[in-house]
């Protein structure tokens, strides 16, 4: 059994729901839910995502776009689709699996990316308007979500890597951030040495700079606590190599002067651990 597999059996145990859930995801010609015209109203309501269409339009609380009548509902699992719906976004504004992001938990992101490929969709597409693959959008939802999610996250990230559709070394077309910037941007600091740990583990190099020539080290050193850039030094060694902690010197211009110390801390770490040099 994969790593994946055991995690997401992890999950199941603490998701009483996950089991039922599962099975939608993995009959979805039997999948609660009716398939309705064109024409129908379809209304959708979950969390803080709001989603009305009819008649194909559809109004929610980000931005008014048009697509297919559908119905995500009871944890973005059951779907609701008009007989000619576009699954691979070509005439959509916004990929389907968008909406599976939307306030989710890991297991049910996993379980509702599962069914949109069993529907034939395409969940490696690039979002036209946040420039991002699903793969990247995940990670810059970071930034945002819960404990849960972040906690959680490094079994979404295998499932994707493990579907062999998307590239680890992705970056955002509008500023360059590739996965590692956007691991290190989490709220939840605690969990960013084993984010970076997981990601350069499935490839990610920690070279990787953003279209101004900071790399994920500089992000943490214009963003974080000490402490934090203490702990990823320590516990994540690829981020001692001597060309990151360079460059991250090389752009700590980009640090306040509030933040001065943590220029200097870098450049002692540089000076003084002999693997270094």
């Amino acid at each position: 059994m994969s790593s994946v597999s055991k995690s997401l059996k992890s999950l199941e145990k603490q998701n009483p729901n996950s089991k039922s859930e599962k099975r939608c995801a993995r009959h979805v010609s039997h999948y609660s839910g009716e398939i309705h015209n064109s024409n129908c109203a379809t209304n959708f309501d979950t969390n803080n995502y709001h989603y009305q269409a009819k008649d194909s339009n559809i109004d929610y609380n980000r931005q008014k776009e048009r697509a297919p009548d559908a119905l995500f509902c009871q944890n973005g699992l059951r779907e609701q689709l008009s007989a000619g719906a576009d699954m691979d976004g070509k005439y959509l504004h916004f990929p389907t699996w968008f909406i599976a992001l939307q306030n989710q938990p890991i297991l049910n992101i996993i379980n509702t990316l599962q069914m949109i490929r069993a529907l034939n969709g395409n969940i490696a597409i690039r979002d036209p308007q946040l420039k991002r693959t699903v793969l990247l959008e995940s990670a810059a939802k970071l930034m945002t979500r819960e404990l849960d999610y972040t906690e959680k996250y490094p079994i979404l990230l295998q499932w994707l890597v493990d579907t062999n559709l998307f590239n680890i070394h992705e970056r955002d077309f509008d500023e360059g951030c590739g996965i590692l910037h956007f691991a290190v941007l989490t709220k939840h600091d605690k969990y960013i040495p084993s984010l970076l740990l997981k990601c350069i583990e499935l490839g990610a190099d920690p070279r990787s700079e953003d279209s101004k020539g900071y790399n994920a080290l500089a992000y943490i050193a214009k963003f974080k606590p000490l402490q934090t850039l203490m702990e990823v030094m320590e516990k994540v060694p690829p981020m001692r190599n001597a060309e990151v902690l360079q460059r991250a010197i090389d752009k700590s211009s980009w640090i306040s002067k509030e933040r001065s110390y943590l220029k200097k801390w870098l450049k002692l770490q540089f000076s003084s651990i002999p693997n270094l040099r």
